[in-house]
């Protein structure tokens, strides 16, 4: 053999020696680190169990409850003991439809978003929100389409519009303010009167 060959038999063997060691000493510093975290919660419960501190010697399994209203108790004292200890704090998961609400957005994202609709409607001064037909819409259709809190946001990038994209309608709506009460335009337009 050449003193490559050699040299490279060599490198192969340290290597795999190398490797192996590394190998079993992460493998038995995570087992003991395993082990002490299983004693510790061990110990936590225990001493949550009696109400005194920590104990040395595991004790042994408890006895199955017996089916009596005792064992309603007992579920209810393990049920506090997991809140006490802070294992009982489940993140609500994002409720889908929450992104598809309408929303207000600024003068600039109106109308921007491609395949969605453009409407127009009409809030007077005495409350009453209208379609493009200049009728009023009622609680649920103002719900749906806009949200009765975009109302509310009269002055916020404009004093006299707001701007609502609904993205499950795939619509952007234009909500202009209009000083007028709804029952003087009806004087001035009796053929909206129903």
């Amino acid at each position: 053999m050449t003193k490559g060959a050699v040299g490279f038999l060599a490198f192969c063997v340290g290597a795999v020696a190398g490797y192996a060691i590394g190998v079993r000493l992460v493998k038995e510093t995570y087992e003991q680190k395993y082990l002490m975290d299983v004693r510790a919660v061990k110990e936590r419960l225990r001493s949550c169990q009696t109400g005194e501190g920590t104990a040395e010697e595991p004790e042994e399994e408890p006895a199955q409850p017996e089916e009596t209203e005792g064992k309603a108790v007992e579920r209810m004292d393990y049920r506090a003991r997991v809140r006490d200890m802070g294992y009982d704090t489940i993140e609500s998961k994002p409720d889908p439809d929450e992104d598809l609400r309408p929303r207000v957005i600024s003068p600039d994202e109106f109308g921007e978003m491609e395949g969605y609709e453009v409407i127009s409607l009409t809030y007077y001064d005495d409350g009453v929100l209208t379609d493009t037909k200049d009728l009023p819409m009622g609680d649920d259709d103002i719900e749906e389409q806009i949200g009765k809190e975009s109302l509310n946001h009269f002055g916020e990038y404009e004093d006299d519009s707001v701007f609502v994209r609904n993205d499950r309608l795939k619509t952007d709506f234009e909500i202009l303010k209009d000083m007028r009460s709804y029952a003087d335009v009806l004087q001035d337009m009796p053929y909206l009167r129903q």
